[in-house]
């Protein structure tokens, strides 16, 4: 049995088993105490569906973390890789360019021997 069930049962024995003024009495502290369960109820239900759109929005920025952590690793493999290329991009280009002078220097030399 609910509380407001309980209210009125309670309600019923007062109107059954008192006489006014008590009844009046008891009846009103009755409506004063029904009226603060609702509105704690209301508050309850109110905070209960708060709770539950921030679960939700929790839930979606731990998943929205969680996919940004994932592109994050792959953007720093992606800056390893290029490093690597760009890097033996380099290393490549000073060794043409180190053999091109190496040519020029056998030119250089064959033709001041003759």
């Amino acid at each position: 049995m609910g509380m407001l069930e309980q209210f009125q049962k309670l309600d019923g024995l007062i109107i059954d088993h008192t006489e006014p003024p008590v009844r009046t009495t008891l009846r009103n502290q009755l409506a004063l105490t029904r009226e603060q369960v609702e509105a704690y109820q209301s508050a309850s239900d109110s905070q209960d569906q708060t709770l539950a759109a921030q679960i939700e929005a929790i839930t979606g920025l731990q998943k929205e973390k969680a996919d940004l952590a994932k592109r994050i690793i792959e953007l720093e493999n992606q800056i390893a890789t290029m490093r690597s290329q760009k890097k033996d991009e380099f290393y490549e280009c000073l060794a043409r360019e180190q053999e091109e002078q190496r040519k020029i220097l056998q030119r250089h030399t064959l033709d001041h021997n003759f």
